[in-house]
């Protein structure tokens, strides 16, 4: 069986259709993230980091693996380059061969402007160099180069979080590389055989046949099927084999039924290779960059709602005159100095009869912004000895204060002091310091 199709009719028209609608919801989640000064930078970081890993890989690809000429491989340089003459290629991106521990797969990918295909060695070894199976898989991945598929997909990548269309998107380009490839290899059972590689393994496919292969697609159906169908960014291996198959009798390939409930399950699912949301892990690493930006502000708003609450439950002094809000003084200690931050230099219990200034350190719980100290200092009996006015910015809820108390102008020191704190015209707190060496 040889495909029909001539090269212009080979791109499944539902691609189109899937595209349009996934630029839509990628340009207007592009404009959000642009409105926003965060969402700017984090897309900004999020591109980096992908440029760099990107970065890594290439850079992997051209130490580590072998990179396939004329003198290096020639049998697989002949089938690759007459893939890339049969595809009418404007580029002919470099072909490497890596070793990945067993792994059968291929995947083309791009960085700075270049593209790049890479085939892993034990699908080399399952294909062979020069076979139609080896030009299917070649033709697949050129499939993507010719279509562009890797930058559209990191362009689009916030309408491939859409859920289903996202998906659905992903697996029609993967549909339209397949007969690329099928077209490359010029035998559609060869095709298929390549296919059953990915599903039977690099030895047993030989024994394997694709007809009966493909006909599980029309049989194996139902809800998980369905569902499993939906969340991914492959069509499945048998659909794949039927649809390479039935290539050279109908020009655009139609579906097997699924369940109507499929689609609600999958519409809620976060699915697999570059499904929905990309994968599970894009999906996570979305939903982490948002929460990033909401909870300091979340937990914020929910520290000063509950200082609010905490200043309205605790009881404050009898109010004077000119009150301007809720405020609550925590504590109030002493000490002989203070540094530049206010952190006290001891812990004043009694007052040195020699000393002459001290400084009442007071820990508020007050809306922030600026405010006016009174402090009144007293003997023992309440008798009023000074009084003294300060002015303050607190720029938080919680803030610390100092004030310096000077004894200059009280001529013989009582066995007690009392010093009374007032804010903005509220008697805040009252406490008393004894003097030692007193009479």
């Amino acid at each position: 069986m040889n495909p029909t199709l001539t090269l212009g009719q080979i791109k499944l028209n539902k691609e189109d259709t899937y595209f349009a609608i996934v630029a839509v919801f990628a340009i207007l989640c592009w404009f959000a993230v642009a409105l926003t000064i965060i969402g700017l930078i984090y897309g900004l970081l999020i591109a980096f980091f992908i440029w760099l890993a990107n970065g890594l890989v290439i850079a992997h690809l051209k130490a580590e693996s072998v990179l396939v000429t004329e003198q290096q491989m020639p049998a697989l340089h002949r089938a690759y380059m007459a893939v890339v003459t049969l595809l009418e290629l404007k580029e002919t991106p470099p072909l490497y061969i890596t070793q990945a521990n067993g792994l059968l797969n291929a995947f083309a990918t791009r960085w700075s402007g270049r593209h790049f295909v890479v085939v892993y060695s034990d699908m080399l070894e399952a294909c062979g160099e020069d076979t139609a199976q080896i030009r299917f898989l070649l033709g697949h991945e050129l499939g993507h180069v010719r279509s562009n598929h890797v930058l559209k997909k990191v362009l689009l990548l916030p309408g491939l979080l859409m859920p289903l269309v996202g998906s659905a998107y992903s697996r029609a380009c993967e549909g339209t590389c397949d007969r690329y490839g099928a077209y490359a290899a010029g035998d559609l059972r060869a095709a298929a055989q390549a296919v059953l590689i990915l599903a039977g393994g690099k030895n047993a496919w030989r024994d394997m046949d694709p007809e009966a292969f493909s006909r599980q697609y029309q049989q194996e159906r139902g809800f998980f099927i369905s569902w499993h169908e939906l969340t991914s960014g492959y069509p499945t291996l048998s659909q794949r084999t039927y649809n390479l198959l039935t290539m050279d009798s109908v020009a655009q390939p139609v579906g097997a039924p699924r369940h109507p409930l499929a689609y609600v399950f999958a519409f809620f699912s976060a699915g697999g290779r570059q499904g929905t949301g990309g994968n599970l892990l894009v999906t996570v690493a979305v939903i982490a960059i948002l929460a990033g930006i909401a909870l300091p502000a979340f937990t914020e708003a929910r520290k000063r709602a509950e200082q609010v609450r905490e200043m309205q439950q605790m009881p404050t002094a009898a109010p004077a005159t000119g009150n301007t809000g809720s405020a609550v003084m925590k504590t109030m200690t002493f000490s002989s100095d203070v540094d530049a931050e206010g952190k006290a230099s001891d812990n004043l219990n009694q007052l040195p009869s020699t000393q002459q200034t001290f400084y009442a350190i007071v820990v508020w719980q007050l809306t922030p912004g600026s405010h006016n100290a009174q402090i009144e200092l007293a003997d023992g009996s309440g008798k009023t000895l000074k009084v003294t006015k300060y002015t303050f910015t607190a720029q938080q809820s919680d803030w610390r204060s100092w004030f310096k108390i000077s004894l200059d102008g009280i001529p013989a020191k009582p066995s007690e002091f009392q010093v009374t704190i007032y804010l903005d015209g509220q008697q805040m707190g009252v406490e008393k310091l004894p003097v030692s060496g007193s009479l």
